[in-house]
């Protein structure tokens, strides 16, 4: 738990007990733009260490995922994470593309859900 804000919740990626990556998970009425379901994570500041990318460090991180937010936060039933268009890598981890877009500084992010 953050000690700031008790909706968000930083989580660190381990690999061989080596921190190779780093994510948010958010949770709480603060995140209502990205979805009505009152049951949701959002994904913030994902982000793995340029030399572990290539790695499947990303991959393995969200295969794992769902069991580890129904471990910790079992009332939650849907996972979301706003991205670039371009960026397929989520596709590919079971983010599926609903077609809800987003509104943000840098343009429209693709809104991707998973259950």
């Amino acid at each position: 738990m953050s000690v700031r804000d008790p909706y968000r919740h930083p989580v660190v990626i381990l690999y061989r007990d080596t921190t190779v990556g780093f994510f948010v998970l958010h949770e709480g009425k603060n995140i209502a733009s990205f979805t009505n379901n009152r049951n949701t994570m959002l994904i913030r500041a994902f982000s793995v260490n340029l030399i572990h990318q290539g790695k499947r460090c990303t991959k393995r991180a969200f295969h794992l995922l769902t069991a580890f937010v129904m471990k910790h936060f079992p009332n939650i039933n849907e996972i979301v994470l706003a991205v670039n268009e371009t960026n397929k890598l989520y596709e590919k981890s079971r983010f599926q593309d609903k077609g809800i877009r987003g509104m943000e500084k840098i343009g429209l992010p693709l809104i991707l859900q998973r259950y």
